[in-house]
């Protein structure tokens, strides 16, 4: 797993919508503004790209209902918020390891 950490405006988004286009994953956001502000970097930067998943069309597509297949993986755009909303409820901390050490210590 990599971990792509900016200040706001910096770019996060972008490089997400540049590697969606490049592995067609799907890009994992909190809500329909923000998977629309996804399409229009895409297509401002006249790439294409999966359509965005939001958090609450994952937890109804894939969690509830398991009416869809769901993804092999996804990018997340705004991590703490997309947690946030598939948990309902605020983030207050969160950790993160390494996945390849990971795998080593939890397989």
């Amino acid at each position: 797993m990599e971990v792509c950490n900016l200040p706001r405006g910096r770019g996060k988004t972008t490089y997400l919508v540049y590697r969606s286009h490049i592995t067609r994953t799907p890009i994992l956001c909190m809500n329909q503004i923000h998977a629309k502000t996804i399409k229009d970097t895409a297509n401002r930067l006249d790439i294409s790209i999966p359509d965005p998943i939001t958090a609450s069309e994952y937890v109804r597509d894939y969690i509830n209902t398991k009416s869809k297949k769901k993804p092999d993986k996804v990018l997340v755009d705004e991590a703490l918020f997309v947690l946030g909303q598939v948990l309902e409820t605020n983030v207050d901390t969160v950790t993160f390891t390494e996945y390849d050490d990971y795998n080593e210590r939890y397989n």
